[in-house]
């Protein structure tokens, strides 16, 4: 099995994830956009993962054949992508925000991991991390605490 192959058959595991999700989101109820329910997240990330899935699959990296490969080759390949640092840090990035979210609050929490998720380790640009963190965390306090009023965990910050 190629990585055209291995990166197919991850495109069609996130479709189907996806379509799992919308419909469990489905059968809990969404709501409408006003006055969403508790299965409205759920849609928009299963769709989000759906139309992922489908980019990845059509994408020409993911439809490229390569020449015939090793198995062995393969399996060495597939165990260096799941060691990779960048993914470990990323999981970990994740894995903190999830401990974290509650102690130390929505908008330290979240402007911290975005800007981890966001810096460019091979351009070692700094500040369009930053900036693009602080929009992230702006556009997504204003939606789900403003617009939808939904409570945001306060944490550490004691005037928020």
């Amino acid at each position: 099995m190629g990585t055209g192959q291995i990166r197919k058959n991850e495109a069609i595991f996130w479709v189907a994830l996806g379509a799992f999700v919308c419909f469990l989101g489905w059968r809990i109820k969404i709501g409408t956009f006003r006055a969403p329910g508790p299965g409205f997240f759920a849609l928009v990330a299963g769709l989000a993962l759906v139309i992922i899935g489908t980019f990845m699959l059509f994408s020409k990296t993911a439809s490229k054949t390569e020449g015939e490969a090793k198995p062995e080759t393969d399996r060495v390949s597939l165990l260096r992508g799941l060691l990779n640092w960048r993914l470990m840090a990323t999981m970990g990035l994740l894995v903190a925000y999830a401990v974290f979210l509650d102690a130390v609050g929505y908008i330290l929490c979240t402007f911290l991991v975005m800007s981890g998720l966001l810096y460019d380790w091979g351009k070692n640009r700094l500040l369009n991390a930053v900036l693009a963190s602080l929009a992230t965390t702006a556009v997504t306090y204003l939606i789900f605490q403003t617009w939808l009023r939904t409570q945001l965990p306060r944490g550490i910050l004691p005037w928020w």
